[in-house]
């Protein structure tokens, strides 16, 4: 099988992942494993993503990269971080000859890594993390290993960004979720005093209203707009 079959192959399997159940954290192990089996000089394979004010490492292909990632987020620098930073493509050829980053080269060096290619993960022009490719066999990475890399980069950036908007969601319904709670509760509280009856009897009263085609919130601030100025 090419290199080019093994890609396909393995967009082929990210497709289907996508289509699945399957949380983020095994669809981000997922794409790291597939980057390793569709890119020959990728020995070890891992996702950085950004949490708040730090730079995690979601998943890896083995035990490794986390420790070659923890380098980077302890020292700061690193084509990890700057690929997030700058948005674009990072490579290093040579860990042994890196000038940009040479306290992280040194000592991932030491670690016995050789090379390294670093993909920013990009959704409607947010970055969230970067997919890091490791060679520890010294072959560099050539510009088929960047295109296979960039397209398996655009399949986990899905995944990251469904997970944002997901968050954002929540937060929104929640904060209207405690608005409403608030109207309602005000609104039954009304219709208790009026009425003389039990909570239960004022909830379903405003789920009548809501029944006729009124959303629960209107049928709450109509409750409370039915009563004097003086008197709320």
């Amino acid at each position: 099988m090419t290199e080019n079959e093994r890609l396909l192959d393995s967009l082929r399997d990210l497709a289907n992942l996508l289509l699945s159940e399957e949380t983020l954290d095994s669809s981000l192990h997922r794409v790291a494993h597939l980057s390793v089996r569709a890119i020959d000089s990728c020995d070890a394979a891992g996702v950085s993503v950004i949490d708040g004010s730090e730079v995690v490492t979601a998943a890896g292909s083995d035990a490794s990269v986390e420790l070659i990632d923890q380098i980077q987020y302890s020292l700061d620098q690193g084509p990890c971080l700057q690929a997030m930073s700058d948005g674009r493509i990072f490579k290093i050829d040579s860990m042994a000859e890196e000038t940009r980053w040479p306290e992280f080269s040194r000592r991932a060096l030491d670690r016995g890594l050789t090379g390294c290619l670093s993909l920013p993960l990009i959704e409607d022009g947010e970055t969230y993390g970067s997919l890091n490719l490791y060679s520890t066999s010294g072959h560099e990475f050539t510009a088929e290993d960047e295109k296979s890399g960039a397209a398996l980069a655009a399949q986990a950036s899905g995944p990251l960004s469904n997970v944002r908007r997901y968050e954002e969601l929540g937060r929104i319904a929640s904060e209207l979720s405690v608005k409403l709670d608030s109207k309602v509760a005000l609104a039954t509280g009304i219709l208790i005093e009026r009425h003389s009856c039990s909570r239960d009897e004022a909830m379903k009263m405003l789920l009548d209203l809501a029944e006729e085609g009124v959303s629960p919130e209107e049928a709450a601030l109509s409750v409370i707009r039915s009563v004097p100025a003086g008197n709320q």
